[in-house]
């Protein structure tokens, strides 16, 4: 899964939020104007484009792989859809490997046995992550990877069994509840969409202090949309830290990152052409672009 070759990034793999590392900054925009004659496709967004591309395949993204993780090649396929590459990392690793990014991907790590996420927490790769995420490094936990961040406590609450007692496997709607966080800045506030969700240990418990504490906060990232499926508390579906870098969600977001294989829209013309799983990996992708260009231009290099 390491160093995999990529195909030269196009402007059409690209995500728009990259765009908007040149069109949200109106006063830099109208000095370059100026200088350019009001011109600033070849000289400011080309130069902008060709950097932001040349650095998308220098994003390296860890995923974690346990005894019974069942989705790490799927998420490996996100990332890579999103531009980034891909290192694996194993369950007993002292090294991160210095990815920029870490993924804890769904399955049943070491089997659930106590409970779910309960043995993988001690893992020693779970040490060096829960270091990265304290110095402001992106996490994700899917399914079971969100199991294992509260278990891990870089995340509040728990996951308990479903309310009906059944494991549940269906496209889900959700409801975007913060899209600031480094894996939603593309989707827009309160935006719907749907991605898949199957588990059997999936609603979201807390105390009231701490519920009231992640509401209070905007730690909700998602809420389930018109239906809560498992009987998670505030219909929660996904949540964050506070600073942000740390999410973890039930549902699959890298089961639909790619037309043909992604969601069912029930449309005749698109069969199984939903992919909003994959803006989670573009998110992560144009924010650390974003980051890595700000410093580009205190350095005093071209916009």
């Amino acid at each position: 899964m390491d160093n995999l070759s990529l195909p030269p990034l196009t402007p059409e793999r690209v995500t728009s939020a990259f765009d908007d590392l040149i069109k949200h900054d109106a006063s830099r925009l109208q000095s370059l104007r100026a200088q350019n004659g009001g011109d600033l496709s070849s000289m400011v967004v080309n130069r902008t484009l060709d950097y932001t591309y040349s650095q998308a395949g220098g994003i390296r993204v860890g995923v974690v792989i346990f005894p019974g993780t069942l989705d790490d090649r799927d998420a490996a396929r996100a990332v890579r859809l999103a531009g980034a590459r891909v290192t694996a990392l194993w369950h007993g690793d002292e090294s991160l490997q210095n990815v920029d990014a870490i993924i804890i991907p769904g399955g049943f790590s070491y089997g659930d046995y106590l409970r779910a996420g309960a043995i993988a927490r001690f893992a020693k790769v779970m040490e060096k992550v829960k270091d990265a995420a304290a110095g402001g490094m992106p996490v994700l936990g899917i399914c079971n990877g969100f199991q294992i961040l509260t278990e891990s406590h870089m995340l509040p609450g728990s996951l308990a069994r479903n309310a009906n007692q059944k494991f549940i496997c269906k496209e889900q709607d959700l409801v975007v509840a913060n899209n600031s966080t480094a894996w939603t800045n593309c989707f827009e506030p309160s935006e719907a969409i749907t991605i898949p969700l199957k588990n059997g240990e999936g609603r979201f418990v807390a105390d009231k202090k701490t519920l009231d504490k992640i509401e209070a906060q905007g730690q909700v990232v998602f809420r389930y949309g018109s239906k809560n499926p498992n009987g998670s508390q505030n219909d929660i579906a996904g949540i964050c830290n506070e600073k942000g870098n740390v999410v973890g969600l039930m549902p699959h977001p890298e089961h639909a990152v790619e037309a043909g294989f992604g969601v069912d829209r029930g449309d005749t013309f698109s069969v199984r052409a939903g992919v909003d799983g994959l803006r989670f990996f573009q998110s992560l992708v144009a924010g650390i672009l974003k980051e890595d260009l700000r410093k580009f231009q205190l350095k005093g290099g071209v916009i």
